[in-house]
This record gives structure tokens, C-alpha cells and sequence, in this order.
């Protein structure tokens, strides 16, 4: 717990608060303000401001920041998990739409390939032909030259 030092008329006051409820800290700090001063004089605008103000700077702001970390801290974590769900999620379902396209093609990709093939293969054998009908390779190299097409 921190404690709160004011000073007012020259003369110093430390008191330190130990009330969870804000507003009775402040009304516990007006009401020593109140008895420091002159009990004759009403407390000044400038006094509130500056009692409040270091009320505010003292404990205030430190208790808002460990309650904003506090819960940030756990709704990090939460938005993490669920990220990371989300994630796995459409990833799997990417996988999915992937195989199943590939699927799909897998078909018209194989016969384009025995397309390619046969097309291959038929102008090796239409090579070798003309080579052997017009004599322009001895037989035995034809043979192999056939037996390497099939």
C-alpha cells in the first residue's frame, strides 16, 4: 500500500490509505485537508486540485494499469488461442479444397500425359520407319532404335 504525503501551511500530513473504495479515499483526504488547514477556512480550489491530483498519480493511475494489464493480459491469451484455432481451422480446410481439386484434375492430368506419351512415341516409330524404308540405317540399329521407342 502506498502512502500519500501532502503538505499544506508548512506543516506536513502523512496518512496512508487503506480503503479499497475510492471514493472513501477521497473523502478521507478532504476531510484531513479539511482539519490541516485553518478548520475556519473552506478548503481552496487549488488545494482539491492538488490533493486530488497527486490521489490520482499515487494510486489512481498504478491500480487502473494493473487492472487494464490484468485483463489485457487475459484477453491476449484468449485472442491467441482463438487465432490460432481459427487458423488451424482454415488450414485444414485449405488442405481439404486442395485434395479435392488435385482430385478432380488428377484424371484429366493422367490421360494428357498418355497423350503426350503415345503422341511421343508415335513420331519415334514414324522416324524409324522412314529410316528403314529408305535405307539409311543398317538393320541391326533400327532394332534397337524400335526396342527404345517400346
Amino acid at each position: 500500500m502506498r502512502s500519500l504525503s501532502l503538505k499544506y501551511e508548512n506543516r506536513s500530513l502523512k496518512y496512508e490509505l487503506r480503503s479499497k473504495n475510492f471514493d472513501e479515499k477521497i473523502i478521507l483526504l478532504y476531510y484531513l485537508n479539511m482539519t490541516q488547514s485553518n478548520s475556519n477556512n473552506p478548503v481552496t480550489k487549488k488545494e482539491l486540485v492538488e490533493v486530488l491530483g497527486t490521489f490520482t498519480e499515487d494510486l489512481l493511475l498504478p491500480a487502473v494499469e494493473n487492472i487494464m494489464d490484468n485483463k489485457l493480459g487475459e484477453h491476449t491469451h484468449e485472442m491467441g488461442n482463438m487465432m490460432d484455432q481459427k487458423l488451424a481451422k482454415h488450414t485444414h480446410e485449405m488442405k481439404n479444397y486442395i485434395d479435392s481439386k488435385l482430385a478432380e484434375q488428377k484424371g484429366d492430368i493422367i490421360s494428357y500425359i498418355k497423350g503426350d506419351r503415345e503422341r511421343d512415341n508415335n513420331w519415334k516409330l514414324k522416324v524409324v520407319e522412314i529410316l528403314k524404308r529408305n535405307k539409311l540405317a543398317n538393320p541391326k540399329e533400327l532394332e534397337l532404335l524400335a526396342n527404345f521407342v517400346k
